[in-house]
């Protein structure tokens, strides 16, 4: 039958893998969700030689480093409708939030790469979004960095964010905690950090932690460096459901030492600076990678490696802030400096593949990627444990590429299936595949 699959199929469908899955199913209360569908998974890492010189940062540089971050990112041609995508149901009332990383004064968040984006923001609507609804919040000085509006050109505001309980709480390490007023009544995120390293015990301040500068990091609350709160922040729903787009500062950085300290002279890079821009909607990805570059670094220089364990944490239940596993993920490299023809948005792969569906177990909805070393005829099919057909998610004509489709836990009828394993099918072409996934009501 059509919707069925054979015994002998189904065998082969599940093989090793369907002992293994047949475990207990643990429920997750918060099943990773990117910020947008169709960047799951997906980080861009431009790159310019020319970006910087010295201590000088090139403006006009940076602002095509995110500009073309932006494209790769979502994947359109249009700079402005790239960064409009990333805001689900914006209109002229709704308010964005952008956290810098301002702790040290000489490696902050450049002023260059936050007016890069701002740039962008006023021309959303066609030129009508306002920047009296952008809000920077931060408990360091603003215009010591260089963050005024008359570098801006434009009334954005700068919001000292300090630890006076303002009403807003999230809940971390055990208590409800005043966080960011600012962030709670904005109804976007876009997190800023910086590369650095950090002596404490997260051995990394990358864009989880640059959430704890405001939670009393050092006073009466005590969570300077404490793995548990800044994975309870990224995890809240606060900072979970607004933060729609993460933009790693690494055009200068701080590999050991930080997160104070000189910009550093990198050997592994050739302007001995990283003169990179690293754009995600995942706290995860972009983890993952920062560490990435600390760490080539540090091996390189014989350093010991700072495991940043925190990450992986991230990506595990019960946080499922992201995906820290690199096969889950789509990396594009840009070069602004390269003479040759751009690589398209999505990288062609040499090989067919299927990968495992992220997060798994889930409750809610789990992302499915797979890649095609040429243009297919793709059908992907969920089927139960006894080889019947639930549903067929995808039926149609694919590019060479990476790609990304979602099952929501639902039938062909749109009725929500009972709580187990089900195996997920691919044909491509001659490629068939097949993964095993458990969803828990």
């Amino acid at each position: 039958m059509a919707d069925q699959i054979t015994r002998r199929d189904f065998i082969a469908l599940t093989g090793g893998a369907l002992g293994a899955s047949l475990l207990p199913v643990n429920v997750l209360s918060k099943p990773y969700k990117a910020a947008n569908p169709k960047t799951e998974g997906r980080i861009v890492i431009v790159s310019s030689q020319e970006a910087t010189s010295g201590s000088s940062v090139n403006e006009e540089v940076v602002q095509k480093m995110v500009d073309e971050g932006l494209k790769r990112l979502t994947g359109l041609d249009d700079t402005v409708a790239a960064i409009e995508s990333l805001f689900d149901g914006i209109d002229s009332t709704k308010k964005i939030a952008i956290k810098p990383n301002l702790l040290n004064s000489s490696v902050p968040t450049r002023k260059e790469a936050a007016k890069a984006v701002t740039n962008r923001l006023v021309q959303m609507l066609g030129g009508t979004y306002q920047a009296d609804n952008v809000h920077f919040y931060e408990r360091h000085t603003f215009s010591t960095r260089g963050y005024t509006n008359t570098y801006f050109g434009d009334n954005f505001h700068f919001e000292w964010s300090d630890f006076t309980d303002r009403g807003n709480y999230i809940f971390c390490d055990g208590k409800d905690r005043p966080y960011a007023k600012t962030l709670h009544d904005c109804d976007y995120l876009i997190n800023m950090p910086v590369l650095k390293d950090h002596g404490c015990g997260m051995n990394f301040t990358l864009s989880m932690k640059n959430h704890l500068g405001t939670v009393n990091p050092g006073g009466s609350l005590g969570i300077c460096g404490n793995e548990q709160a800044t994975l309870d922040i990224i995890a809240s729903d606060v900072v979970r459901t607004k933060t729609k787009l993460i933009i790693l500062d690494a055009l200068y950085g701080v590999y050991s030492g930080g997160p104070g300290g000189s910009p550093m002279s990198w050997q592994t890079f050739p302007a001995n600076t990283p003169n990179r821009i690293l754009l995600s909607t995942d706290p995860v990805i972009i983890d993952f990678w920062g560490r990435r570059i600390i760490s080539a670094e540090r091996e390189a220089r014989g350093m010991w490696q700072k495991p940043g364990n925190y990450i992986e944490r991230a990506a595990s239940p019960p946080f499922n802030a992201g995906i820290a596993d690199i096969n889950q993920m789509e990396v594009i490299e840009v070069d602004l400096d390269s003479t040759s023809v751009p690589e398209p948005t999505h990288l062609t792969p040499d090989k067919y593949q299927l990968f495992q569906n992220f997060p798994n177990p889930f409750n809610n909805s789990t992302n499915i990627r797979f890649q095609l070393k040429s243009a297919a005829r793709v059908q992907i099919e969920v089927f139960d444990m006894i080889g019947r057909k639930v549903t067929t998610i995808v039926n149609a004509d694919y590019p060479a590429g990476i790609w990304a489709t979602h099952w929501r836990g639902c039938d062909d009828r749109g009725w929500t299936v009972s709580s187990g394993n089900y195996i997920c099918r691919i044909r491509a072409g001659n490629f068939i595949d097949s993964k095993i996934m458990t969803f828990a009501k």
